[in-house]
């Protein structure tokens, strides 16, 4: 008998607190690299943060080149884990340590390389220390995150999340 284990029964995402909201998974049985379950609207909410992110990050660093400094200033691997993406056994290869731009990059490129593919559980904490730098981000700087042009209504800012394991 085939094992059917998938998201359907996992919770909807819901807030923890007032600003974390919490995204349930299920580690995929049966696979080598943990891949996990989770919903397709919070994989969807993440990978709008991760490019909403990166468009606002592109579009003020032009008049804010410190900005671009920051965000892509080298991460310590505890932080966010070296990257094998310039790998190259002509030159050094050797895995250079990410930056936040980096990352949610590759996060990105992989989706979009393979939208079928699901996050590994190791990926989720990263996944949660870049969210909580994107909610800091829009949050703090005040950056303007846009309105709803029928009602005018501002859009919603991110939140921070955590994830859970069912």
């Amino acid at each position: 008998m085939t094992n059917t284990v998938s998201y359907l029964d996992i919770p909807k995402r819901d807030f923890m607190w007032d600003d974390v909201l919490e995204i349930g998974y299920r580690p995929k049985s049966g696979n080598k690299v943990k891949y996990v379950y989770m919903h397709k609207e919070d994989k969807e909410y993440i990978y709008s943060w991760f490019q909403r992110f990166l468009a606002e990050v592109c579009q003020l660093s032009t008049h804010d080149p410190v900005l671009w400094e920051q965000v892509n200033e080298p991460c310590e691997p505890s932080e966010l884990p070296k990257s094998g993406c310039f790998n190259h056994p002509l030159l050094d290869n050797v895995k250079r340590k990410n930056t936040i731009v980096s990352y949610i990059s590759g996060v990105l490129s992989n989706y979009y390389r393979n939208p079928a593919q699901d996050f590994t559980k190791k990926q989720l904490d990263y996944i949660v220390r870049c969210q909580n730098m994107i909610y800091s981000f829009f949050r703090c700087r005040g950056v303007n995150v846009g309105y709803n042009s029928n009602n005018f209504n501002d859009n919603e800012l991110p939140f921070k999340i955590q994830f859970r394991e069912y």
